[in-house]
């Protein structure tokens, strides 16, 4: 069966064109929400403490806190009464606020009131900063020594013994003194 070239030129080329059209639509819808996703930033709950406990982030970033202590209830309450309050977090559960104009927000967790955090809003759009958890220093790896080459002993064939009157292989003890 011959095929006309146009026609098997043309389809792997429809074929492709569909799937940059896909491709492209694609990008539209999950690009914007990669881009809005990368201004978040995170706090965790656990250990009885917000961490980090301080942060600063520029006008419009969306903080997001999420209650990562096993079985232990938290609050995510401004100081300020009325700016926000995630009411009770059971673990695993987040909350999220985006700030919208600068300022300092001081807050608090309702159940263990001891749990304090301070967000810090500048008005530039600088990119959002975090205290950097303290890394260990790297740790080189032990030196690496050549095994020592293992001895080799030679050992002497004894002579056959003869004349020993019994079997082979029977032993003879002799005491001193029997001579």
């Amino acid at each position: 069966m011959t095929r006309s070239p146009g026609r098997i030129v043309g389809r792997p080329r429809a074929i492709i064109a569909t799937l940059i059209v896909f491709a492209l639509a694609l990008l539209t819808i999950f690009g914007s929400a990669t881009s809005t996703a990368a201004a978040d930033v995170a706090v965790t709950i656990n250990g009885f403490a917000f961490m980090p406990a301080t942060m600063t982030v520029p006008v419009g970033t969306r903080v997001v806190w999420t209650n990562q202590q096993a079985q232990v209830p938290h609050t995510v309450t401004s100081d300020t009464a009325g700016i926000f309050d995630s009411g009770i977090l059971q673990t695993g559960m987040t909350f999220a606020f985006t700030f919208n104009q600068a300022g300092t927000f001081a807050y608090h967790c309702n159940v263990h009131p001891n749990m304090r955090g301070t967000v810090v809003v500048t008005a530039a759009a600088a990119t959002a900063t975090a205290p950097a958890a303290p890394t260990a220093p790297p740790v080189a790896p032990p030196p690496t020594v050549a095994p020592a080459p293992v001895p080799t002993v030679t050992l002497p064939v004894a002579p056959p013994r003869t004349g020993g009157g019994g079997e082979a292989g029977t032993f003879f003890i002799h005491r001193l003194g029997d001579g």
